[in-house]
């Protein structure tokens, strides 16, 4: 049950309300209630664009760590057969030379732009039947 409902429920059982002063209560309620579903859209609508905009330099970021990290080089030994009896090695060796930082801050970015999607989307799912 909604706080909407919740007060229509209380004027309802107030014989003495007048209709005015209970249309003005719901009327502020309703006004208060999309004025902070609006605040909330944009908020998360504005973190979800800044999000997806630092995906781009994030990507290019990890690329460059990967590539100077050396974990090309393990990942063509791995692919070229010449694994032997040392893959055990070369996994780990190929592990520790990823760069773990850059590729915490790359899924973190990709998390919040994934998040806020949602959450944006299923504000205006809501605003959208509110409205129809």
């Amino acid at each position: 049950m909604g706080m909407n409902q919740e007060f229509k429920n209380v004027l309802r059982a107030t014989p003495a309300a007048s209709l005015e002063l209970k249309h003005q209560i719901l009327t502020a309620i309703a006004a208060r209630e999309a004025r902070h579903a609006k605040v909330r859209t944009w908020t998360i609508s504005t973190i979800g664009i800044l999000a997806t905009l630092g995906i781009i330099p994030a990507i290019i970021q990890l690329g460059n760590q990967i590539s100077q990290s050396g974990s090309f080089q393990y990942l063509s030994i791995a692919f070229s057969g010449g694994l032997g009896s040392a893959w055990r090695d070369i996994i780990l060796a190929f592990v520790e030379s990823l760069p773990i930082t850059t590729l915490i801050i790359f899924f973190a970015i990709v998390t919040v732009a994934l998040w806020s999607a949602r959450i944006a989307f299923k504000n205006y799912r809501q605003r959208f039947i509110e409205i129809s």
